[in-house]
């Protein structure tokens, strides 16, 4: 299909609304089911006028309005940007280095918006006035995404400057830098839990959060991912087709026109805002970033203009239904505590991390 007015090939949108259509079914299954009971998709809406005031309460139960239209909906909202910015942020970095290998969590990216953010609860949040150890709705708009997005950006370019050399990114030093400076992040935010060991809350909310968590995520978490998600993608989204002529290589990419370094900068900017911003409100859920984007690439192809949106729609989905697994199989049906997200993930993305490696590792054999 060509434009009318550029001439320009467009990209095939189907895929992308396959994405959007499993994203908003992994949405309504994450709302209305539950370890105990099934909600229907009229006593949701319901519940969700309630606490809009655009319906009176009379004839639903107090708790179950306040528990769908609050807590579970926000909850699922979390989830859903959270996830599709990790994937996003993925698939900018893998079309980047022009390698599925390349994440936000293998390059560090995540690991820095963590250390980032550990270390503006461990300050006591000096930018918003408020005092060690208190947690404020306004510490967290102001100060902890702007420390996680600093994080983010400061590992991500220093990761590129080390793999990098005459424009050529240089795939084993790319993840030997980035697990190094994830060592280095971790190791930071290790020593601010240990000076946060004489207060117990903020141990706690560094702790806790680090792991990884959707717990207690009201709207105002929904509304601080929002800036992010809209920045991020607007960017990311502008340069898709630049992205698809970089797949050639920088050179050809450069005799087409494309200004190489000033797209890359942008890009990273773009996934360090999209994987700060997400990691300061659910903390550390790494390899989203790798796993989605690969998997959607098996399905829509290496087109960017198709393989970003889709990748947001298809990470909204798949931290849905792992944290639909996570409420109902884990709390529901195994009794056991409540398993955070962080830790899922880190099995899931793990596993599949050690696959991708041996699939590379049989197809250089396979090409020597």
């Amino acid at each position: 299909m060509n434009d009318a007015a550029t001439g320009k090939r467009l990209a095939p949108a189907g895929p992308v609304w396959w994405f959007a259509l499993l994203a908003t079914l992994a949405f309504g299954l994450s709302v209305c089911i539950d370890a105990t009971r099934v909600y229907t998709p009229t006593e949701v809406m319901r519940a969700l006028l309630v606490q809009l005031g655009l319906m009176p309460a009379s004839g639903m139960d107090p708790l179950d309005a306040a528990l769908l239209g609050q807590w579970r909906m926000a909850r699922a909202c979390v989830a859903a940007l959270a996830g599709g910015m990790l994937a996003l942020a993925g698939g900018i970095t893998q079309g980047i280095f022009r390698n599925p290998l390349a994440a936000p969590s293998v390059i560090g990216v995540t690991a820095g918006g963590g250390l980032g953010g550990a270390a503006a609860l461990a300050l006591g949040l000096p930018l918003a006035g408020l005092r060690l150890g208190e947690h404020t709705l306004l510490a967290h708009f102001l100060v902890v995404p702007v420390f996680a997005f600093a994080g983010s950006c400061a590992v991500a370019f220093t990761v590129y400057a080390i793999a990098t050399r005459r424009g050529e990114t240089h795939l084993p030093t790319l993840l030997l830098a980035g697990i190094a400076l994830s060592a280095f992040a971790a190791a930071g935010a290790s020593t601010l839990l240990t000076f946060a060991l004489h207060e117990d809350q903020l141990f706690r909310a560094i702790f806790l959060w680090q792991m990884g968590s959707l717990q207690d995520r009201v709207w105002a978490h929904v509304a601080m991912l929002l800036p992010g998600l809209i920045l991020g993608t607007v960017l990311a989204l502008a340069y898709a087709r630049e992205l698809n002529l970089l797949a050639m290589g920088e050179r050809s990419a450069t005799s087409l026109g494309v200004e190489v370094r000033r797209m890359k900068r942008n890009l990273l900017l773009a996934a360090a805002l999209l994987a700060g911003s997400a990691v300061s409100v659910i903390g550390l859920v790494g390899f989203i970033g790798l796993v989605v984007p690969h998997l959607v690439r098996l399905v829509v192809g290496p087109d960017h203009r198709v393989l970003l949106p889709a990748s947001l729609f298809g990470g909204a989905a798949f931290l849905l239904l792992m944290d639909l697994v996570q409420r109902v199989v884990v709390v529901g049906w195994l009794r056991t505590p409540e398993l955070r997200i962080g830790a899922i993930m880190g099995l899931v993305g793990g596993a599949f991390f050690v696959v991708l490696l041996l699939r590379e590792r049989h197809r250089n054999l396979m090409n020597s």
